[in-house]
């Protein structure tokens, strides 16, 4: 397939007969289409748009406890990426230059001691490197001096802080803002247990002076796996429901991972703006337009898939020598995109 990359001031373009896309790499807009406009293509056929990395599973916990919910199981014991791996993989996903984002999958921030190089890496290599916080250790400085605060304001394209705390959460969304970072968030676990705690996060959105400049809170939907991982799935829709109206009604921004697309969409349903939603709200990706790589450089279609069901192991992506071949046309990974596709995107592993 014959494709073209080209950029201009605002934007990054992908063009070719059968998909195309565009990118704004300061605000994170991309847009997608294949043969017209109107059409919507199942799959990416130049490889993954997007991937999620795992690059240490080095975790101490925001309070010096590993969190009693986290799905990897993560502890102060774990494991780093090398750089040489990385780039690795980084060359090995993106052979026609398909690639727009990275997400960095860490525990404790100054655990590797290559992962601002490896933001530096995206960088020279026109790929915007994005990561999600913990909200602690942030005013560690790496080895230039500066804190890490400022090296993700400066190499990144947005950050998340996830929600463990008010006030360890909160003073972090302010640092990164106050540094210019646009693209802030606050991730939120959305559970059963957690639905009060999410509505008080949207009321104190409003009210919080910390949170002035924040982008969104994205809700992040439970999925139940992990040793430790003590909450309870989603059942609630009716609180759900009105978690949604409460934020859609006083224009509070939100986001959530395309996990909860289609819970999402059912909720609102009934909205006027429901077109809007639906144009903005995309369902699973993963193997269809993404990737997951876990520290060890194997591939999943996403972290949550790991080592679960027909993913008990993963495939290499360090030392496959074409990943189209290998990886992402190989029989595996077909077979969990058909499926995704006849579920309509609805997670294939968990019933969420």
């Amino acid at each position: 397939m014959k494709m073209i990359r080209s950029k201009n001031e605002q934007y990054e373009y992908l063009r070719s007969s059968e998909y195309n896309w565009m990118f704004n790499p300061k605000s994170g807009f991309f847009m997608r289409s294949g043969k017209t406009l109107d059409h919507d293509p199942d799959y990416s056929p130049l490889g993954p748009e997007i991937a999620d990395i795992e690059v240490s599973t080095v975790c101490s916990g925001p309070f010096g406890t590993p969190c009693a919910w986290c799905y990897k199981s993560n502890t102060a014991s774990g494991e780093n990426m090398l750089l040489e791996t990385f780039i690795k993989v980084f060359n090995n996903i993106n052979p026609y230059k398909n690639l727009t984002q990275i997400a960095f999958g860490v525990g404790d921030i100054d655990a590797n001691p290559d992962l601002i190089s490896m933001f530096e890496y995206c960088r020279e290599n026109s790929v915007v490197p994005n990561i999600t916080v913990n909200g602690a250790r942030l005013y560690n400085r790496y080895k230039d001096g500066k804190t890490f605060y400022e090296k993700i304001a400066e190499l990144c394209g947005a950050v998340a802080v996830s929600h463990y705390g008010d006030n360890i959460c909160f003073n972090a969304v302010k640092q990164f803002t106050d540094l210019g970072m646009t693209q802030c968030n606050i991730h939120k676990i959305l559970a059963e247990d957690t639905l009060d705690e999410c509505m008080d996060l949207l009321k104190k959105r409003q009210k919080d002076s910390r949170l002035e400049k924040l982008n969104a809170i994205v809700f992040l939907l439970l999925k139940p796996k992990g040793d430790r991982n003590n909450l309870s799935v989603l059942k609630n829709n009716e609180k759900y429901r009105a978690l949604i109206e409460y934020a859609v009604d006083n224009n509070i921004s939100i986001g959530f991972d395309s996990c909860s697309a289609n819970k999402f969409l059912d909720a609102v349903k009934n909205h006027k703006d429901y077109k809007k939603f639906e144009t903005f709200a995309e369902p699973c990706e993963s193997g269809l337009f993404s990737i997951y790589c876990n520290v060890k450089g194997e591939f999943y279609p996403c972290s949550f898939s790991e080592g679960v069901g027909d993913w008990k192991t993963g495939i290499d992506l360090v030392n496959t020598t074409n990943f189209m071949k290998d990886i992402w046309f190989s029989e595996r990974v077909v077979e969990w995109r058909l499926n995704l596709l006849a579920k309509k995107r609805s997670c294939p592993v968990y019933d969420i």
